[in-house]
């Protein structure tokens, strides 16, 4: 009976030691951190940067949703701004907003 359960629990271990990184946490398809875009916040209302990185950091995708709606009129498509709020985006796997 000992060597049944030694067995049972060394099978378990070696089925667990082979799971997939998605079952460890997802970490395959986590995207890689790159370099972000250089914007000039000082332009901008105060904390705005710290909600697009809180918003990335919980993946908060409505929120992001709102930040878009709330973009200064100035911050068309190719903008700095909206070059961030996009990284943030594809980062915290909101790619279906905006």
């Amino acid at each position: 009976m000992a060597r049944r359960l030694l067995a049972c629990v060394a099978l378990s271990l070696a089925l667990t030691a082979c799971g997939t990184d998605d079952e460890a946490g997802g970490a395959a398809d986590a995207p890689e951190a790159g370099p972000r875009t250089e914007v000039d916040w000082d332009a901008y209302e105060p904390g705005l940067q710290r909600r697009i990185d809180d918003l990335e950091t919980s993946g908060d995708c409505d929120g992001f949703a709102a930040v878009l709606d709330d973009l200064p009129g100035e911050s068309g498509a190719e903008s700095p701004l909206r070059s961030y709020v996009d990284e943030a985006m594809n980062a915290a796997d909101c790619h279906s907003y905006g």
